[in-house]
């Protein structure tokens, strides 16, 4: 590896590890934050939006579409999140 000085202290230069996917830590402040605000947000519609509805029935219908929007949107997050956002080209070698 070639030598890199810096301020008169000879240093090996590396090469920074490149993220696999976003589970990689550390997190980007950005990642955490939505992670809060979606939990927020389905807790604060359970709160106070279910109490809206008139009859049981409808809060139960309600919540069973909005469970598996949620269901739906965290496994979407999940499977962008996992996969590598590297363009496979850049990665052939000549």
């Amino acid at each position: 590896m070639p030598a890199v000085e810096k301020s008169g202290v000879r240093m090996l230069a590396t090469e920074p590890q490149r993220r696999k996917n976003g589970f990689g830590w550390p997190l980007h402040p950005l990642q955490a934050v939505s992670w809060v605000v979606a939990g927020l947000d389905v807790g604060l519609f359970a709160v106070f939006c279910l109490p809206l509805y008139a009859t049981a029935t409808q809060r139960i219908i309600i919540s069973v579409f909005y469970a598996l929007s949620v269901i739906l949107m965290a496994a979407a997050a999940w499977g962008a999140t996992i996969k590598d956002p590297v363009d496979p080209k850049v990665l052939l070698k000549d």
